[in-house]
């Protein structure tokens, strides 16, 4: 500083700075009170207990080298509540974190663990980050309830597989509102945001997009493509009835029996009618007549038949 002052003496002339104060040093950022940051200092072990950090309420371990937390060394830090331990090389989270009871936000993505139980052992975590780690499957039920002040979970890019059994661990947790599933092989499944919707009525947020729930009744929105649906909705509806009592009514009466015929000569008669327009049926049909009505024979006799007896037109 003494030579900056002196340098920019020599530029200003003579007089006080020659009226320009000299630049400030840059600022280096302080941490806040009670934030402990050691965050890529290629730290193969958890740092020691000191007063420091049993004062700390927000510790910063990132980047590290760190395999495990022994076990009882969180419980001691009663004042932590976020806790980031983010891209270690973290096999498996400490037994530990049921009786860490002032942790509230828990930060341990892109790590190794293949088991995330004792983080739902949290008593008041709101929020679980686990993204990018080696998680096959979630806890039972029976655990997971017992994270009963999570909020927000982040599980992206896991190996979560059986959809079935992860959401009913899922939908175990009472207070859960804000859930990140994407990069997992079961949230590959076609229409899988209805799936978890369907699973889990009092989510809110799933991988960082608010669920959209159809209104009750039929007529299902279209999905957005990614979430499969609990059970599919048939292309096509099929109705079935059963019939118990049927009735038919009889044909109502002709009325072209009735209509004026027309005369014999006008051209207009059926191409299949050769009897005359006053004898026998249409369309050819077998009829008796009277002598003086017969199909083709002379008048006053009956067709082919014997005269003065009805014979048979064709």
């Amino acid at each position: 500083r003494r030579a900056s002052v002196a340098r920019w003496r020599t530029m200003a002339g003579p007089g006080k700075y020659g009226g320009f104060d000299p630049p400030p040093d840059e600022a280096v950022p302080e941490p806040a009170p009670g934030v402990v940051d050691l965050a890529d200092r290629n730290l193969a072990e958890f740092p020691a207990v000191t007063k420091a950090l049993r004062a700390a309420v927000e510790i910063n371990l990132e980047g590290n080298e760190l395999v495990s937390v022994p076990t009882g060394a969180l419980s001691r830090l009663t004042r932590l509540e976020t806790l980031r331990l983010t891209g270690c090389a973290l096999t498996h989270l400490p037994d530990d974190l049921g009786r860490c009871e002032s942790i509230a936000r828990l930060f341990a993505g892109a790590n190794r663990i293949t088991d995330a139980s004792p983080a739902f052992e949290l008593p008041c975590a709101v929020h679980v980050g686990l993204s990018h780690n080696r998680v096959g499957a979630l806890p039972p039920p029976e655990v997971t309830a017992r994270a009963e002040a999570l909020v927000s979970l982040d599980l992206t890019h896991n190996d979560l597989c059986v959809a079935d059994d992860a959401l009913a661990s899922l939908a175990a947790m009472p207070s859960l509102r804000a859930l990140s599933l994407a990069g997992n092989p079961m949230a590959m499944a076609p229409g899988f945001s209805r799936f978890v919707a369907d699973a889990m009525p009092e989510l809110l947020m799933l991988d960082g997009v608010r669920l959209e729930r159809p209104p009750p009744g039929p007529g299902h929105p279209e999905d957005d493509g990614r979430a499969a649906p609990r059970t599919a909705v048939p292309a096509t509806v099929t109705i079935k009835f059963k019939m118990t009592n049927a009735s038919c009514e009889p044909d109502p009466p002709n009325d072209d029996l009735g209509a004026k015929k027309p005369e014999k000569g006008s051209g207009e008669e059926d191409v299949g009618e050769k009897g005359s327009p006053d004898g026998g049926e249409e369309d050819g049909e077998k009829v008796e007549g009277d002598g003086g009505e017969g199909g083709e024979g002379e008048p006053g006799e009956g067709g082919e038949g014997e005269p003065g007896e009805g014979g048979e037109g064709e």
